[in-house]
């Protein structure tokens, strides 16, 4: 009590328990005072004092810190949020379960350099973020001076790698393989497939969530209020084959059905990946895709396929990108981009229209 001030049953400590604490406070100040310590052992001092006293808190470990993230707001922004602390979890090993102010820059560059090749930088930037958040929680809850992934920049990193950070393009499907998906692939892929084609490359999220109160079979509509990924509303044309389709799964809709495609919507919910991963498999069993096309390489590391569901839009890009009757801001609002830039990286010379420009090359200089 004469070292700390605080009397014994105020403190809920026994009189030897306060006087071994206070000898612990004086040593550490003492060694501070005389400048025998580091930065950590000070700060570690400091702390001990403030914590003693009541005025600050323990330090918690990486886990700790980790799992006091509030959860995302929506499910797939929590699934890379869960994914990005689980593997910076898994890195650390046994270091998870110490202090998160011993976690230093070069921890976090070296977490970076184990992502390398196995991942795209994109997707290594995307694990940044949410690390850096939650890091920049413990510097506001007090338990850090500074982020450690502030000075953390991937592409300099890979760089010094020799990564290639530029990522891989998707592919776009032929007319030959649009015409085996649509026709040969099982019912729902066929039908799944074909509403994305027909509304101009749709992603596959907007697909699998497209609720009946979307079509509107009276003014020949679909509405959609809010895409997933971009937020915006989107209207298509419901003609010809669409509309077929739409009036075939109509029949054989059940009356409560809220989705068009109910099965297809619930596994999307919890598992977007698994669809993904199912498409990219029925590409390969019809010969689209090779065996080893996006198989994981030797070292665990992850590939991804030249065409996927995603594929479809890019050939609804450039498709519409070479009809003389389309302009460029036409096939920018049938899409839906916001820019020419962006519009670019999603077209594809088709062969035919390769062929085509050789033989007026050719026929030239006959």
């Amino acid at each position: 009590m004469q070292s700390t001030g605080i009397p014994v049953e105020e403190h809920g400590k026994s009189a030897k328990q306060l006087r071994r604490t206070a000898e612990t406070q004086a040593e550490a100040m003492e060694r501070l005072a005389k400048g025998r310590c580091t930065l950590d052992e000070a700060q570690d001092a400091l702390r001990a004092v403030a914590v003693a006293n009541g005025m600050s808190r323990a330090v918690p470990s990486v886990v700790e810190l980790l799992d006091s993230v509030p959860r995302d707001s929506t499910a797939s922004s929590e699934r890379n949020r869960e994914r990005s602390h689980k593997l910076f979890i898994e890195f650390l090993g046994k270091r998870a379960h110490e202090r998160v102010d011993m976690i230093t820059e070069d921890d976090c560059r070296a977490f970076v350099k184990s992502l390398l090749g196995r991942v795209s930088c994109a997707t290594i930037v995307s694990r940044k973020v949410y690390l850096s958040s939650a890091f920049q929680k413990g510097v506001r809850d007090g338990f850090r001076s500074r982020n450690p992934w502030e000075g953390v920049c991937v592409a300099k990193i890979a760089k010094a790698a020799g990564v290639n950070t530029k990522p891989q393009e998707r592919e776009a499907f032929s007319v030959e393989e649009m015409k085996i998906i649509l026709t040969q692939f099982p019912e729902v892929w066929r039908d799944m497939a074909a509403v994305s084609y027909y509304c101009h490359g749709l992603r596959l999220s907007d697909v699998c969530l497209m609720r009946w109160s979307y079509v509107d079979f009276e003014r020949g509509r679909i509405f959609i209020p809010a895409e997933k990924k971009t937020g915006k509303a989107r209207a298509f044309l419901l003609e010809g084959a669409l509309l077929a389709i739409m009036e075939r799964r109509q029949q054989v809709a059940c009356p409560d059905d809220e989705y068009i495609f109910p099965l297809m919507a619930e596994r999307y919910r919890h598992s977007p990946g698994y669809l993904s991963t199912q498409f990219t498999d029925l590409l390969r069993a019809f010969g689209i895709l090779g065996e080893d096309d996006g198989r994981p390489a030797a070292g665990n590391k992850y590939r991804m396929s030249k065409k996927s569901f995603h594929s479809i839009r890019h050939t609804a890009v450039s498709g519409h990108r070479t009809d003389a009757n389309l302009t460029p801001d036409d096939c920018r609002a049938l899409v839906g981009h916001d820019s020419e830039k962006i519009e670019r990286g999603y077209f594809h010379l088709s062969e035919e229209k390769e062929r085509y420009a050789l033989q007026r090359l050719e026929a030239a200089v006959r």
